[in-house]
């Protein structure tokens, strides 16, 4: 859920050069793009999409939530146990990040400060979280608990050991 696990790079060649050069710092994600290129294509819009076009004028997003697909094996990263279930989560806004490892409810919380620390390299230590973030951060948390790590650590069903075996045939787990 650190920045340089869930940011994409997006390059958009628009007809004709339009807005050629330009760059664009507002929240932004993947559910943007389908609005976007079917504007852009003069195509009907999606009936109920969950993005907006990238060409509406103003604030895309207030804030997005994302999720790391597992815990990497990156010394630099503060996430443990290695693999899926050291998941983390976390929630932007323009100013704010947070994030939290999803098993455990009483992990601490890391803050970043998006304006002065673009890269989430240093987080803030004055333990004064942004409480309209911290909600939704809690909901995120608890939501992916609920669906994900519903039997106590250490006892596993027989459809995740299934699960689990078929991601490692697929080379996705070691």
């Amino acid at each position: 859920a650190h920045i340089e696990q869930l940011q994409i790079p997006l390059i958009v060649k628009y007809p004709r050069s339009k807005r050629g050069g330009t760059h664009d710092d507002r929240l932004t994600s993947l559910m943007d793009v389908t609005p976007t290129v079917l504007e852009q294509a003069r195509l009907p819009a999606l009936p109920r999409p969950a993005g907006l076009a990238l060409t509406t004028a103003g604030t895309l997003h207030t804030q997005l939530t994302g999720e790391s697909s597992h815990c990497k094996e990156v010394d630099i990263l503060l996430c443990s146990p290695r693999g899926g279930l050291g998941k983390e989560l976390s929630v932007r806004s323009l100013t704010t990040t947070l994030i939290q490892q999803a098993r455990h409810p009483e992990a601490r919380r890391l803050q970043y400060n998006r304006v002065t620390d673009p890269l989430e390299q240093a987080p803030v230590m004055d333990n004064t979280l942004q409480t309209d973030l911290t909600s939704v951060l809690e909901a995120l948390v608890l939501d992916r608990r609920a669906r994900t790590y519903a039997d106590p650590p250490g006892i596993h069903t027989e459809q995740e050991t299934d699960e689990d075996e078929k991601l490692r045939s697929l080379g996705y787990v070691e």
